[in-house]
């Protein structure tokens, strides 16, 4: 529930929607995943479906594990569903994706949001502008 809460206290102070959600953990984080591999080994940024699906799960109540919400993400992502379903029942980006959990847990953090800046980590919503610091060292990061 803490997770729950302060999600929705960084939503506020951001002006972002939130409040309507469908759990995406589980099969629906897999879809989401096996897409944003595929678009990855395209050498195209994952970014724009990723935020899209976040976003339908976290404010708009969409469910990643069935096809009808999954598309509803890809379209309004501006992405091709013909092109990328057939990646949704690909394995191929189980390796990245325990690549990444093993760099998540040698950091030091275990789950999102995590942020790496060279060999600084930090892991919550809360150290978003410290992360932006780091990021700015010319303003004392």
């Amino acid at each position: 529930r803490y997770l729950l809460h302060d999600a929705a206290r960084v939503a506020r102070r951001r002006g972002a929607p939130f409040g309507w959600i469908r759990d995406p953990l589980g099969v629906g984080v897999e879809r989401v995943m096996a897409l944003c591999h595929h678009l990855e080994q395209q050498e195209r940024s994952s970014f724009g479906l990723l935020h899209r699906a976040m976003r339908g799960a976290w404010s708009e109540g969409v469910d990643l594990a069935t096809d009808r919400g999954l598309r509803r993400v890809v379209k309004a992502a501006g992405c091709s569903w013909a092109e990328l379903a057939p990646a949704i029942t690909s394995e191929a980006w189980r390796p990245w994706a325990a690549a990444s959990q093993e760099d998540l847990l040698a950091c030091g953090v275990w789950g999102v949001p995590s942020f790496r800046v060279g060999d600084r980590v930090a892991w919550g919503q809360d150290k978003l502008e410290r992360v932006q610091a780091w990021l700015a060292p010319e303003r004392g990061g």
